[in-house]
């Protein structure tokens, strides 16, 4: 019996979501390589990441059941910063850890971070996703592959 509920709270401490990957406008790219922001992301994140994000498009549900649950999971904040030679500003970002997969092989999954970026001109239901490797490359992707994202909220 202690096992089962053992199982439940596992099952009720976690969220999976799908999402379809689609080509973005390298944007991810250039904010990624900026060395206020890529030196947080690497000493918040744990890992050196890919300059570049992966951009996951999701459906209404999902994304609306993504926005809820990550109001209980506490981000990696990434500090916003002024440039000092353009005095121009950068946004701070939020940062979840997760992990992906592809639909059709859940045993190679990745550590990954949800980008819940503050300023960004994509879509409500477009979210970015950066990791260590190129993740085209890794999971052999294509624009319309479908990725599974996993989520914990326990402690």
């Amino acid at each position: 019996m202690l096992l089962m509920y053992k199982n439940l709270k596992e099952i009720l401490a976690s969220i999976v979501i799908l999402g379809s990957v689609q080509s973005g406008i390298k944007e991810g790219a250039y904010y990624v390589a900026i060395k206020g922001y890529f030196e947080q992301f690497q000493d918040m994140l744990g890992f050196l990441p890919y300059k570049g994000t992966l951009n996951l498009e999701l459906n209404d549900t999902n994304i609306d059941l993504l926005r809820e649950k990550l109001k209980y999971i506490k981000p990696v904040i990434i500090s916003g910063f002024k440039d000092d030679n353009s005095e121009r500003t950068y946004g701070s970002v939020h940062c979840y850890d997760c992990f992906i997969s592809r639909l059709d092989n859940h045993e190679k999954k990745i550590k990954a971070a949800i980008l819940d970026i503050q300023r960004t001109h994509h879509e409500k239901n477009t979210i970015e996703i950066l990791a260590k490797p190129y993740l085209r490359d890794y999971f052999n992707l294509k624009d319309g592959d479908k990725l599974i994202i996993e989520l914990n909220f326990s402690d």
